[in-house]
Order: structure tokens, then C-alpha cells, then sequence
């Protein structure tokens, strides 16, 4: 399992994600997300560091819609 206490030190950490805004993304991407990505989620609505940043859930649909990966990489869907 995923636990944000050892990043911490390293990387910028945000308020939990609710259990609706998780749903939310998922029917929006039209996916279930991995346990342990959930996990991270519920610890942490995104994840910044130096060189690169796992989206918040409100930003899963728009970056994935941006980018067109439902075209490019049908089945995937983009984290950060």
C-alpha cells in the first residue's frame, strides 16, 4: 500500500480526495482506478516534486482530454 508519510519530506502533499470526487474522475475517464492508486488519493488529492506532478482528481479529465490519450492510448488513461 501506497503511504504518503514517506514522501513527505520530498514532495508537496495536498487534503485527501473524497470518496465522490474519486467516483467522480473515474465515470468522467470512463475507468477504475487501481487500489493502490485510490489509496494515494484518499491520502492526497495530487502530488507535486521537483520534475513532475500526479494530477488531483479534478484535473484527471481535463489533462486526459488535453492530450487526447483516450486517441493516441486507447485502454489508458494519464496520472501526471
Amino acid at each position: 500500500m501506497v503511504s504518503i508519510r514517506m514522501i513527505q519530506n520530498i514532495m508537496a502533499t495536498y487534503p485527501p480526495a473524497t470518496t465522490e470526487r474519486i467516483q467522480a474522475a473515474q465515470q468522467l475517464l470512463g475507468v477504475e482506478f487501481a487500489k493502490d492508486y485510490v489509496s494515494l488519493l484518499q491520502q492526497s488529492d495530487g502530488v507535486t516534486a521537483n520534475f513532475f506532478i500526479l494530477y488531483s482528481c479534478e484535473m484527471l479529465p481535463e489533462r486526459n482530454a488535453t492530450y487526447e490519450v483516450a486517441d493516441y492510448a486507447p485502454g489508458f488513461f494519464t496520472i501526471g
